[in-house]
């Protein structure tokens, strides 16, 4: 297996290898002290430009890893994409493998936990992001639903529709998502966002 790095050079990104649209394992290396973070991606470039968006933003969701970052600066950090994965293999089963081997030695690992089925268990949050992310789950958008079998119409909010009809929410989220094109007869008419 080679090593394929890309990184920074004076600030400016030189690509090393190809790897746009390629499907993988990456890590980021930090050079001064030999710690990384493991991750996968069905796209590694997107993903870890991503990563790199976001560290020099200060805004990582992986704390460890922002800190390091922003005490060593981007140039003591590579980017490094380790293994390329067919398309018929299982990117969170080879992910595991990896981060089995991190758990070893969890003192050189920036990963949060070890689970690549469930990379957020065991996160904590402030009350500010418990806050904020009930915000933003709270419905803000009104839809406009139509049942095709009693032409029946229902405008309102998404959860007050699906237990108004005892609707599997998870089929109201996937008509919604335009994946399905109706549930137990409704379909979606229209959407509104209120604020």
């Amino acid at each position: 297996m080679s090593v394929k790095i890309f990184g920074f050079l004076s600030r400016n990104f030189y690509l090393f290898v190809d790897i746009m649209n390629k499907k993988g394992i990456y890590k980021i290396v930090n050079k001064t002290n030999g710690k990384y973070y493991v991750g996968s991606s069905i796209n590694v470039d997107v993903r870890i430009r991503g990563h790199k968006l976001k560290l020099r933003k200060n805004i990582h969701e992986n704390p460890k890893l922002q800190s390091s970052f922003n005490k060593h600066g981007i140039d003591n950090f590579d980017f490094i994409f380790v293994e390329p994965i067919e398309v018929n293999e299982n990117l969170l089963l080879i992910e595991q493998k990896y981060l089995d081997i991190c758990k070893e030695n969890p003192i050189l690992s920036y990963n949060l936990n070890y689970n690549a089925e469930m990379p957020r268990l065991g996160t904590k949050h402030s009350d500010k992001s418990k806050k904020q992310m009930t915000e933003s789950r709270s419905d803000k958008l009104v839809y406009s639903f139509f049942n095709v079998v009693t032409n029946e119409t229902f405008v309102g909010k998404r959860r007050e529709f699906y237990t108004t009809f005892n609707l599997h929410p998870q089929g109201v989220y996937e008509m919604i998502k335009g994946n399905t094109k109706s549930t137990k007869n409704w379909t979606l008419f229209q959407k509104v966002f209120c604020s």
